[in-house]
């Protein structure tokens, strides 16, 4: 689902929902290290040879997205902008239509 929807971006008031990408990696994983956040969010500890793994895993997917939460709603000028702008994930799981 991911590679279909690799060019997708949701967009609201005040955010901007964009594929979870490669160059998105380095800062999860810097969040991933702040323990009140890996307490809260993460249910092993992770590496970033994991995260980088778990990236290609959810652009592989059929069954799940994730995106990333960028403050403000306007398309970042560049990579650098759009991870600076980077607050949160989105992850959505469907249903494995094989499972019945």
């Amino acid at each position: 689902i991911m590679r279909v929807n690799n060019d997708v971006a949701v967009m609201g008031r005040n955010i901007r929902l964009v594929p979870y990408c490669v160059y998105h990696v380095e800062k999860l994983f810097r969040w991933a290290t702040i323990p009140m956040l890996y307490h809260h969010s993460t249910p092993v500890e992770t590496t970033r040879e994991l995260e980088y793994e778990l990236q290609e895993s959810w652009v592989e997917a059929e069954t799940k997205l994730m995106f990333i939460a960028l403050i403000g709603n306007h398309r970042p000028s560049s990579i650098r902008e759009e991870v600076s702008r980077m607050i949160g994930q989105v992850c959505l799981f469907y249903p494995d239509n094989d499972s019945g």
